[in-house]
């Protein structure tokens, strides 16, 4: 069973695992090695720590994909840029997820279809099922 991650930790996560050198977001694991959250990093680590509630683990798994993209350059800008906005959209479902008789959301990450492709997630607000596939930029 995954433990669930709060904001702090998440930031130590993001530390530790951002190279230090040639990364679009070094600047950003710089301040996190000292604890320090910019405002880029305090809404990633918000954005985490609430999909880390519905889903654990999820947390780890997109710092590590922030971290795996190295370099600096347009397509790593991009990269980076769809990885947030699957963040973003996967939160904001999240939030607006209705509750089971647990207070848990109705949410599912990377749900198995039976044909087609995988959405990002699917989650049931106000008692309707939707699934989303993030595309961008």
């Amino acid at each position: 069973m995954e433990i669930v991650l709060k904001k702090t930790e998440i930031l130590e996560v993001f530390a530790r695992a951002v190279p230090s050198d040639q990364h679009m977001l070094q600047m950003f694991a710089a301040a996190a090695t000292k604890g320090v959250a910019l405002p880029y990093t305090e809404g990633l680590c918000e954005a985490l720590a609430c999909i880390d509630f519905a889903v654990p683990g999820y947390a780890a798994e997109m710092i590590s994909r922030i971290a795996s993209v190295k370099g600096i350059g347009e397509s790593q800008y991009e990269s980076l840029v769809q990885i947030a906005s699957e963040i973003y959209a996967t939160c904001g479902a999240v939030q607006s997820a209705d509750a089971d008789e647990f207070g848990s959301p109705l949410f599912t990450h990377e749900p198995r279809l039976k044909k087609g492709k995988n959405p990002e997630f699917e989650a049931c607000a106000e008692g309707l099922w939707y699934a989303v596939e993030v595309k961008a930029p």
